[in-house]
């Protein structure tokens, strides 16, 4: 660059200098400038190409979603609420392995240099301590830094003793389903939904897979009525997939003529009935009578209960009691702030407050990362990675591209 200024400040033609430096040693003419020019584009370009080649293609961590390999970890060993996710492949796998035996599965993507994993590591839990360590070793020796996105306290405690920071990223609603009921004055409004719903012919009901071709068009349908005009996204939230949809039993809402009107798929969560949970919750806004999600939710609840589950886990609440402390780490009461005032743009309170009404108690939720990582760039690679379209997960364009390494 320098070169381009020195050598068109020093051309016969510039028309805002008399006097120019002496141009002898340096652009005896403007012919050797322009070839001066073309070798060091030419050189670089070589360099490039060059130190390319000797970089080589970058290694991946882990393997690709190897679904029987990732069953026999869940089945024998257990999962949690984002265990299931995994099946959406959209994500890869590491897997740890205890005298040649698969005892622990991380479900993770990588954008620019960061290993982002989804939620608690699945599995023994005794193992998680030596799986973490692994996995750790696995991202540095090829030049990753790992990010663990939505974990528990329990894992942020493990990643503490490996020296990670953390920041909290909201809470998780929980109902205690043993004491669940719909009677009292707190239910009051809940009560009316389902008996108003139920009035007007519709009914719940729970269907198992194999879909059929008809049930599948009728949920696609729904799926994109609710959807409008946005897109799907994935990696911490499930997307309509034929074959992720065909794994486990969809609670529907059926109108008097039988038609499907609204749905929720229930995930397995592989915790011996510890915990049951729902991952897509979609309705047609044309169709579906209003209230149709507390009539799900309350219709599951009853029947998670029949089937002795102990917990329903609600989901995340983004940022909620995050950065209340005046103690609180800097990061997280920026979030605070983002939480007060960024409700224009997104219901951070009407969240909280809906789940709030079913919620028995909340677990908190954090994001653990590398002291070596910029917590700046720990956050624009969750953005990234958590609302990119299903569409264009293999093909990052503009900023994705900008942050990606290769």
């Amino acid at each position: 660059l320098l070169y381009i200024i020195i050598g068109v400040y020093n051309l016969p033609t510039f028309p805002h200098r008399k006097h120019h430096f002496i141009s002898f040693f340096l652009f005896p003419s403007e012919k050797i400038w322009l070839s001066g020019l073309f070798a060091i584009i030419a050189v670089s370009f070589i360099i490039i190409l060059f130190v390319h080649f000797l970089q080589g293609k970058k290694q991946q961590v882990g393997e690709p979603l190897d679904e029987e390999k990732a069953l026999n970890i869940l089945d024998t060993f257990g999962g949690n609420s984002d265990s299931q996710l995994i099946f959406l492949k959209d994500k890869r796998m590491f897997i740890y392995e205890k005298d040649q035996v698969g005892t622990v599965l991380l479900q993770f993507a990588c954008y620019n240099n960061k290993c982002i994993v989804m939620g608690d590591p699945s599995g023994k839990k005794e193992d998680f301590p030596a799986a973490i360590e692994a996995f750790i070793e696995e991202t540095d020796r090829l030049c990753y830094l790992p990010v663990f996105y939505e974990t528990s306290e329990e894992i942020v405690m493990i990643l503490h003793e490996f020296g990670y920071d953390f920041i909290k990223m909201g809470e998780e609603a929980h109902v205690e389903l043993a004491n669940f009921t719909t009677s009292g004055k707190k239910m009051k409004g809940s009560r009316a939904i389902l008996n108003r719903i139920d009035r007007e012919g519709f009914t719940f009901e729970i269907i198992q897979p194999p879909f059929s071709a008809t049930q599948m068009t009728e949920l696609k349908q729904i799926s994109d009525q609710w959807l409008g005009s946005r897109k799907e996204k994935g990696f911490s939230l499930g997307f309509f997939s034929e074959d992720y949809l065909q794994r486990a039993p969809i609670a529907v809402l059926k109108d008097p003529q039988q038609d499907l009107v609204a749905f929720a798929s229930i995930m397995p969560t592989y915790t011996d009935n510890k915990i049951g949970t729902i991952d897509l919750m979609r309705y047609d806004p044309e169709k579906a009578p209003a209230g149709s999600m507390d009539y799900l939710f309350l219709h599951l609840f009853e029947y998670m209960k029949e089937e002795q589950i102990e917990f329903f886990n609600l989901g995340m609440a983004p940022l909620s009691n995050v950065g209340t402390s005046r103690k609180s780490f800097i990061q997280e009461r920026i979030a605070y702030l983002v939480y007060e005032f960024g409700s224009h743009f997104y219901s951070f309170h009407g969240l909280r407050e809906y789940k709030d009404k079913y919620a028995t108690h909340w677990t908190s939720r954090y994001t653990s990362y590398s002291r070596d990582s910029w917590i700046a760039y720990v956050m624009i690679a969750l953005l990234i990675i958590d609302n990119a379209p299903v569409d264009h997960k293999k093909r990052l364009v503009g900023l994705k591209k900008w942050l990606q390494k290769r």
